[in-house]
C-alpha cells in the first residue's frame, strides 16, 4: 500500500470533484494510507467523488466535515462517506493517519438488483442514505448491516497491502 499526502488531492478543473488516480471502470477500487497535516488549520480541502469512501483511523484523531455537520473519529474507529458527498478532513492530533478504500457501489453490490445490493448497498447509498456512517469501536446504534461493516474495519487492519493504484498523502506541502 502506498502512502499518500492529504495535500495531493487532485481536483478536476473548475470542480471540487476529486480525480482518483488508478481508478477505472475495469477495477473501480483504490486504497490509500493517508497521513494528515499535523496543523488542524491545514486540513484537507473540500472535495467529493462518485465512489464510496470506507476509512479506518489508524492513529490519532480527526474530524470529517460534511454539509450535514462534523463527526469525530479516533484511532480504531472508521466509517463510510457516501457517494457524491462534499467533505473534508481535519487532523486533531499530530501523526494522524488513516486507511482509505474508495470504490464504486457496484464493486461490492455484485449482480444489479441482487440480494447484496438490495440488503446492504442500497440502504447505504440510496436516496435515504446518510452523508457519513460512523463505525466506532463501540456503538449503541447499530444499523442492520453493522456485522458486515464491523468485519470491514477488522479487514482494514494491518497487514492489508494492496498495491493496486494506490495514492500517497502526506502533510509535507499542506492542503
Amino acid at each position: 500500500m502506498l502512502r499518500v499526502l492529504s495535500s495531493e488531492i487532485d481536483l478536476y478543473p473548475g470542480s471540487q470533484e476529486e480525480r482518483l488516480p488508478g481508478f477505472s471502470a475495469q477495477f473501480p477500487h483504490i486504497t490509500s494510507y493517508a497521513l494528515l497535516p499535523d496543523d488542524p488549520a491545514q486540513g484537507c480541502i473540500w472535495h467529493w467523488h462518485k465512489s464510496l469512501e470506507l476509512f479506518r483511523v489508524e492513529q490519532g484523531a480527526l474530524l470529517y466535515h460534511t454539509p450535514g455537520g462534523q463527526r469525530l473519529f479516533r484511532a480504531g474507529s472508521g466509517g463510510i462517506i457516501n457517494s457524491n458527498v462534499l467533505h473534508r478532513t481535519q487532523s486533531l492530533e499530530p501523526g494522524t493517519a488513516m486507511k482509505i478504500h474508495q470504490f464504486e457501489p457496484a464493486f461490492i453490490a455484485g449482480i444489479p438488483g441482487g440480494t447484496i445490493e438490495q440488503r446492504y448497498v442500497a440502504p447505504l447509498v440510496g436516496p435515504a442514505g446518510r452523508n457519513c456512517w460512523p463505525f466506532p469501536r463501540r456503538t449503541l446504534h447499530r444499523p442492520p448491516f453493522w456485522p458486515c461493516w464491523k468485519k470491514a474495519l477488522r479487514w482494514m487492519r494491518p497487514p492489508l497491502d494492496m498495491n493496486c493504484g494506490c495514492r500517497r498523502f502526506s502533510p509535507s506541502s499542506g492542503c
